[in-house]
């Protein structure tokens, strides 16, 4: 039986015992619903109703009918209410991968919004290199990632949307040596300890660090720099007790700036910017939730890079009135 409306059928002519009540309480004629009930009981071969000057009443075959269709009409209707649920966000889990400066910039902002538009929508957030997620992606462990691109941008099982990059600052404590000076040459910022996650050899503007000051990963190519986490706030928490130096896009230092707990170096400008994006299984049709999410998370982006801007051209002023001094 592909129609379940004949149960529906059955069930109100029980109810009004008539099938001129019942049909009209289901705003149909009396023929059609009539043809409706024969039909209904030619399919299952049997006499459901007892027709007489009393009324309608069921048959034994007609009793257990009536009580399978009520099982399987309430299992229907929860079905399309778990399904409506689904798509309006009231039910569902999201399982996100993130690099760690994703993770930083956007990921955490983009999530804690949709939690709270949708606080029924269910998410896992997991951290990680990104060299992990394109397994982790193949094996169904999370159903996007948010990662730099190097291990996925050529692989054509894997869909990708770039995300805007975002120029990276070196920073350090509040204390520390090198803050308040102008221009510090790069030889200079490097004599002290870099704190920071893998850097991957393709966010480095060509050209600015050969031959490596680093140490380099055999077998990726990585930049292993001299204190090397999985976790900015783990690289930050580090470089606030010590004189080891950061990198970050700005953004991400704005509470610390303010809080006066780390400062900006003047140096490498245009060194280091990110580069990634957000990646599924190529022909992937996405939950909606993570469709929430990489909608949210394109929002977030455009906003740092608007904040960014607005950044940047109040510092190229300022830095034209002082000149002009």
């Amino acid at each position: 039986m592909n129609n379940l409306r004949p149960l529906e059928y059955a069930l109100a002519l029980e109810q009004h015992r008539s099938f001129g009540r019942a049909a009209e309480a289901l705003h149909v004629t009396q023929p059609s619903f009539s043809r409706a009930i024969a039909a209904l009981e030619t399919q299952l071969g049997a006499r459901l109703f007892e027709r007489s000057n009393r009324g309608v009443s069921p048959t034994p075959e007609g009793i257990d009918l009536l009580i399978r269709a009520r099982r399987l009409l309430a299992e229907a209707a929860g079905l399309r209410d778990g399904l409506d649920d689904y798509r309006q966000l009231r039910s569902g889990r999201v399982a996100i991968g993130a690099g760690p400066y994703a993770l930083d910039l956007s990921v955490i902002e983009t999530v804690v919004r949709l939690a709270t538009q949708y606080p029924r929508l269910q998410f896992e957030i997991i951290e990680g290199h990104w060299r992990d997620f394109g397994a982790r992606l193949l094996n169904a462990e999370v159903e996007i990632a948010v990662v730099e691109l190097s291990i996925v941008s050529k692989d054509p099982r894997f869909q990708v949307e770039l995300l805007p990059a975002h120029a990276g600052c070196f920073y350090c404590r509040s204390g520390h040596p090198l803050v308040g000076r102008k221009g510090v040459a790069l030889a200079e910022l490097l004599e002290y300890p870099l704190v920071n996650v893998r850097i991957a050899a393709r966010t480095v503007a060509p050209g600015t660090l050969q031959p490596s000051p680093f140490a380099i990963d055999a077998m990726t190519g990585d930049m292993l720099p001299s204190i090397t986490t999985t976790s900015i706030a783990t690289a930050r928490a580090i470089i606030k007790r010590t004189d080891g130096i950061g990198i970050a896009a700005p953004v991400q230092l704005a509470e610390d700036l303010r809080g006066g707990t780390v400062a900006i170096i003047d140096a490498g400008a245009g060194l280091l910017k990110s580069s990634y994006g957000v990646v599924y299984l190529r022909g992937k049709v996405l939950s909606p939730g993570a469709q929430a999410f990489v909608s949210g998370l394109k929002a977030v982006e455009a906003e740092i890079q608007m904040e960014t801007g607005k950044a940047n051209k109040t510092a190229r002023a300022a830095s034209r009135r002082r000149r002009s001094r």
